[in-house]
């Protein structure tokens, strides 16, 4: 089987933007697509991340996409397994220490709760997962593949 991953690239908030220049990279957010379906002629999608605009947790949702803001990467792994840790991993607070760590030459886990490319490392097994942030996961994801 295989799993889907889309990494935001909009211009977004003053929050995308400082992570963009703190990581030095196009990525300031990571979903897990559960599926990408049409409602009302608008591409969507259903998703599963940790995040910090949705309730500081990590949630379900149904995304709009608009192409231009998000690229996706699709590797081997097992949905299943994906789905059951990331529907027992729904609710948990979003780790704001964590995620600002993550783009330090001091990457502890520290705080509690998870952020957005740490819950999607995870969701494949990857070690370290808390030092990861969304441009070092997608590099991951790119290496995985090929």
């Amino acid at each position: 089987m295989t799993l889907t991953f889309a990494f935001y690239r909009a211009p977004g908030s003053l929050t995308d933007r400082a992570i963009r220049l703190a990581t030095r990279s196009i990525y300031s957010h990571v979903e897990f697509v559960l599926r990408r379906y049409q409602h009302n002629g608008e591409d969507r999608m259903f998703s599963v991340s940790a995040s910090k605009r949705d309730g500081k947790r990590v949630r379900k949702t149904s995304i709009h996409i608009q192409p231009e803001h998000w690229d996706f990467v699709t590797v081997e792994g097992d949905y299943a397994d994906a789905m059951m840790l990331a529907g027992s991993m729904c609710g948990l607070p979003y780790n704001t220490i964590g995620a600002v760590i993550s783009v330090t030459p001091w990457r502890r886990p520290v705080g509690r709760g998870v952020h957005c490319s740490q819950f999607t490392a995870m969701l494949l097994g990857l070690s370290d997962a808390h030092r990861l942030n969304p441009q070092e996961f997608y590099e991951a994801l790119k290496k995985r593949g090929q």
